[in-house]
């Protein structure tokens, strides 16, 4: 996300956060100004029930319409997000989005509601544990977990 977000500084490009609680949207919104000088120009919480009905689709869409980025963080959870971003490409290309991006749990950090992973473990790649020992009820989104940190130790 640093490099996106210091190509976003460096081109003037607007960013919108979609998904994340408004609370969470807020706070990311100001570490984002106050670290890279970014104005996030606009954000959308996160709507449930999951699968989105057409109008919870239209009403998302027409809120990154309004702020017309060219980057959007979407944060709904996956698979979720990417399911999203996926259906939603079209309208989004039209809108002028350039760059979207399925940033998870992401702005939960930028708000400082998680701590991000200390540097060995990042290098190690193993930031996917580190999420789930601060957070252990995300271990109920993998089907099978043994895979998961077997997958997650071979990458």
């Amino acid at each position: 996300m640093h490099e996106v977000f210091a190509y976003a500084a460096r081109e003037h490009m607007k960013v919108f956060l979609l998904g994340a609680k408004t609370e969470i949207n807020h706070e990311a919104q100001q570490a984002i100004r106050r670290c890279y000088g970014i104005e996030v120009e606009g954000y959308s919480p996160r709507y449930e029930p999951y699968p989105y009905s057409s109008e919870t689709a239209e009403a998302m869409l027409q809120a990154i319409q309004r702020a017309r980025p060219q980057i959007l963080l979407a944060a709904l959870g996956a698979p979720k997000q990417e399911l999203w971003l996926d259906d939603h490409q079209p309208e989004l290309a039209r809108i002028g989005v350039r760059l979207a991006i399925a940033v998870g749990g992401t702005l939960d950090m930028l708000a400082g509601v998680y701590r991000k992973a200390p540097s060995l473990i990042c290098s190690m790649g193993l930031e996917g544990v580190w999420r789930l020992l601060l957070d252990p009820k995300r271990l109920r989104r993998f089907p099978n977990p043994i895979r998961f940190f077997w997958l997650t130790l071979l990458s």
